[in-house]
């Protein structure tokens, strides 16, 4: 499958192999290294019919190591993420509930994007618990139980 030329230039195809909903087997796509990672996330909504929020979804690049994967921004092309025929990605939703106890004990949870960094996530965070000086605040793992919960 490639998706429609957008640029008038000549650019080289990239294939990428890209798991979409949960499917255990990827599928190979062709893309122009300078198609935008926004334009290839909403060729795959209207591919699959999704109807969700556009800004929910995008697409995540796959590392053997699973702490070492990356969100791709949305404004860059193919090219600015050197990503190169054979690269595996996935697209999935961005936006996770994220479970978040105070030093009260009080647990919350929060809808938080997980392509932003944690300055972004911790502002977040703090903005929708009504907080102010995000900078005073921090999110670490809570071990203390099986459930996995920031304490802000």
């Amino acid at each position: 499958r490639t998706i429609p030329r957008f640029h008038l230039s000549m650019s080289s195809l990239v294939t990428l192999n890209i798991f979409v909903n949960r499917n255990p087997k990827s599928s190979a796509f062709e893309f122009e290294e300078l198609s935008l990672v926004g334009d290839i996330c909403c060729y795959i909504r209207r591919l699959l019919d999704n109807t969700e929020q556009d800004d929910q979804f995008g697409l995540f690049k796959l590392h053997q190591d699973p702490t070492k994967g990356c969100w791709l921004r949305m404004d860059k092309t193919l090219k600015d993420c050197c990503l190169k025929s054979g690269d595996l990605l996935e697209y999935r939703t961005r936006i996770r509930p994220l479970d978040v106890k105070t030093h009260e004990k009080i647990v919350t949870v929060i809808p938080v994007d997980d392509a932003h960094s944690v300055l972004r996530v911790t502002q977040s965070v703090c903005r929708k618990l009504g907080l102010s000086g995000h900078e005073e605040f921090s999110l670490t793992v809570d071990r203390s139980n099986d459930n996995d919960a920031a304490i802000c």
